[in-house]
């Protein structure tokens, strides 16, 4: 008996051996190139089906990094440049996170329905974290030659989307951004973080404390450094905090109707912002 149960043991053990050692085969032959520091970095397109296969395979052999666009530098990376060919820089940029980017699917007139070389680019990312903001600012923003830098990010730090962080890194990734672009005469907008509900039934006592806090030092911050504020915060609150159900279909995102009140805070945002660079060019005469 004792004989024939290590029989099976062994084949078992033998046919794991053997699944893994092909799933590793296949892993190489799905993993895509990896040049280190080369000029064409971004992977050329491919069927849907084809990319989840290659992130399936890739996760099961414990290769996931090298299916990942980490700081997702791709994404806008084509339409970069031919903006920089066609010298028909923005006035404008928007960079975010989801939220930013989901506001140009649902109001493509507020960003010229994000043509090249339109007058509000929507530079935002699903899933983003501050800290990833902070790395695509350059090639995604400032490269660009914008006027004025909207900032909004900040919910994907509160919730943990990419791991935890701390508040003070999330301040810094902030401060860094603000330096960068006011570094080159840009006028910055800091949008205050709309109020969300977590991504789960048990994260409202956690996620609304979180973003009350750092909206409190996104505009004291804004007011020490001289930025305009777009309070996307105020319209979208319930009274203790939270986003209300009229405005969110998933407690997270803002639906058509949230967008729709945050749309005339971002364009009154615009006008000051668009005030202050010609007070600036006034004084310069």
């Amino acid at each position: 008996m004792a004989g024939r149960i290590m029989g099976r043991l062994l084949w078992g053990l033998l046919v794991a051996l053997f699944l893994l050692g092909a799933l590793q085969l296949a892993a190489n032959r799905l993993a895509p190139a990896n040049d280190g520091l080369t000029d064409a970095p971004c992977p050329a397109p491919e069927p849907r089906l084809r990319h989840m296969a290659r992130i399936a395979v890739l996760t099961l052999a414990g290769r996931r990094i090298e299916t990942s666009d980490w700081d997702d530098l791709c994404i806008y990376q084509a339409e970069n440049a031919a903006i920089a060919a066609r010298g028909a820089w923005p006035r404008a940029v928007f960079m975010g996170d989801s939220i930013t980017q989901y506001w140009g699917f649902d109001d493509p007139a507020l960003f010229g329905a994000n043509a090249l070389g339109g007058d509000v680019l929507n530079r935002g990312v699903s899933g983003q974290n501050s800290a990833q903001v902070l790395v695509r600012l350059m090639p995604d923003a400032l490269a660009l030659r914008p006027k004025i830098l909207h900032l909004m990010v900040g919910v994907n730090d509160v919730i943990g989307k990419r791991g935890p962080s701390r508040p003070e890194d999330y301040r810094n990734n902030i401060r860094a951004m603000v330096t960068l672009a006011q570094a080159q005469g840009i006028v910055v907008i800091i949008g205050l973080i709309p109020p969300a509900n977590g991504d789960g039934s048990d994260d409202r006592a956690r996620t609304v404390p979180r973003i009350r806090a750092l909206n409190g030092w996104l505009a004291a911050f804004a007011a020490e450094r001289g930025l305009v504020v777009a309070d996307y915060y105020t319209p979208l609150a319930a009274r203790d905090g939270s986003l209300r159900a009229a405005f969110s279909d998933d407690g997270l995102h803002p639906n058509h109707a949230g967008f729709a009140r945050m749309a005339p805070v971002a364009r009154a945002a615009l006008a000051e912002a668009d005030k202050r660079l010609a007070a600036e060019a006034g004084a310069v005469r």
